[in-house]
C-alpha cells in the first residue's frame, strides 16, 4: 500500500503526564526536534483522543511536535469522565502544558473539534500563539450541529440502515440522541453500551471518508474501544460545547492578527467547507485550501499531502521572520 505521508513514523523522545488536577491525568507526548518550532497538534471529537499517525503531518528536523489526549480520551484518565471536563477545563490544560514545557509561543493546529479548540485557546491567550492552521473547521454554531444531526442523511441515507443497535420507533433525526442515552445508561451491560457507542463512531465515520470501504470502518472501530468517544461527545454536545452561540466569530477579531491557514476538504460532509471558507473572507491575510478529492479526514491522499505542504511553508516563513 502506498504510504501517504511524507516523513516517517515517530517514536516520543518525552511522555508524561499534567501533574493531577481537578481528578484529571491528561497523558502528553512529544516528538520530532527537541529544539525545533513548537507545534500543538489537537485531536477531534470531543472524544477522540491522539492519532499517532498524524505525526507524520510534520517535518520532524523542524517542528517540536506536541499532543495530547483530552480529559477524558485516550490514554488520559480517568477514561470516559466528565466531571470537570469542560472547553474552558481543556483550554487551561492547554495553558498549563504550554509553562511545563517551556514553551513561550507556539503553532496550533488540528482537526474538526480540534479547530475549535484551537480556535477557543487563541483567544483567550492570543499572545501564546504564533499563527493556527485549521484542518475541517468546525465553531460549533446551532447550524453545524443540525447539519451533523440531520443534514448528513440526505446524502447518506443508508448509513442508519448499518448501525446494529435495533431502535425500534425512533426516528432518524432523534438516532444520534438514543445512541448517547443507551451509551450512558450504567443500567444496562457493558456490552449494549460499547455496542451504542460504536454504532455512534460508525455514524461518523461512513461520512468522513471520501472513499472507504464498510470492512475499513470496521477495522477502525475494531482498533479501540469506542465508549470514550460517545460518553465525551454526548457530555459536549448536551452543553453546546460550552461555548456560546457565535462566540468564536464574536471573538474571531481578537486573533485575526495571527497567520492562518485553512484547509477543508471539498467533499467534508461531517464539517462542510462553507465554515473555512466564511472564516478565510473574515480574516485578512488568511490562506484557504480546497482539497479537491477528499472529505473529513486528515489520512486522505491528497489532504494530508496538502497539510504537510502548509505545514512546511509555515515553518519557512515562521523562521525567516525570527
Amino acid at each position: 500500500m502506498h504510504d501517504i505521508y511524507r516523513y516517517p513514523s515517530l517514536k516520543p523522545f518525552r511522555s508524561g503526564w499534567l501533574e493531577p488536577y481537578e481528578g484529571h491525568r491528561v497523558f502528553f507526548e512529544e516528538s520530532g526536534r527537541p529544539d525545533g518550532l513548537p507545534v500543538l497538534e489537537l485531536h477531534g471529537g470531543p472524544g477522540a483522543g491522539t492519532v499517532a499517525d498524524y505525526r507524520r503531518l510534520f517535518d520532524p528536523t523542524r517542528y517540536r511536535i506536541v499532543t495530547f489526549d483530552q480529559r477524558g480520551c485516550g490514554r488520559s484518565l480517568p477514561a470516559c469522565e466528565t466531571a470537570n471536563n469542560t472547553t474552558q477545563h481543556l483550554i487551561a490544560d492547554i495553558e498549563r502544558l504550554r509553562e511545563m514545557l517551556d514553551i513561550r509561543r507556539w503553532v496550533l493546529t488540528g482537526w474538526s473539534w480540534g479547530t475549535t479548540l484551537a480556535l477557543a485557546y487563541a483567544q483567550a491567550h492570543p499572545d501564546r500563539v504564533m499563527a493556527l492552521v485549521l484542518r475541517g473547521a468546525w465553531t460549533a454554531t446551532s447550524e453545524e450541529a443540525e447539519w451533523f444531526q440531520r443534514g448528513m442523511e440526505r446524502f447518506f441515507p443508508d448509513t442508519l440502515d448499518r448501525l446494529q443497535t435495533r431502535l425500534p420507533g425512533v426516528a432518524p433525526e432523534d438516532t444520534l440522541a438514543e445512541l448517547f442515552t443507551i451509551a450512558g445508561d450504567p443500567e444496562r451491560s457493558a456490552q449494549e453500551r460499547e455496542a451504542a457507542a460504536r454504532d455512534y463512531s460508525r455514524f461518523e465515520l461512513l461520512a468522513c471518508y471520501l472513499e472507504a470501504s464498510p470492512q475499513e470502518i470496521e477495522d477502525e472501530l475494531a482498533r479501540s474501544p469506542q465508549l470514550p468517544i460517545a460518553m465525551i461527545s454526548a457530555h459536549y454536545w448536551a452543553h453546546r460545547w460550552f461555548l456560546d452561540e457565535q462566540q468564536l466569530w464574536t471573538q474571531l477579531p481578537r486573533i485575526v492578527h495571527l497567520p492562518c491557514v485553512l484547509i477543508h476538504g471539498r467533499y467534508d460532509m461531517v464539517t462542510v467547507p462553507r465554515t473555512s471558507y466564511r472564516l478565510h473572507k473574515a480574516w485578512p491575510g488568511s490562506e484557504l485550501m480546497i482539497v479537491p478529492r477528499s472529505g473529513h479526514m486528515s489520512s486522505e491522499p491528497e489532504m494530508a499531502t496538502a497539510i504537510t505542504e502548509a505545514m512546511d511553508r509555515l515553518a519557512l516563513r515562521l523562521s525567516a521572520s525570527s
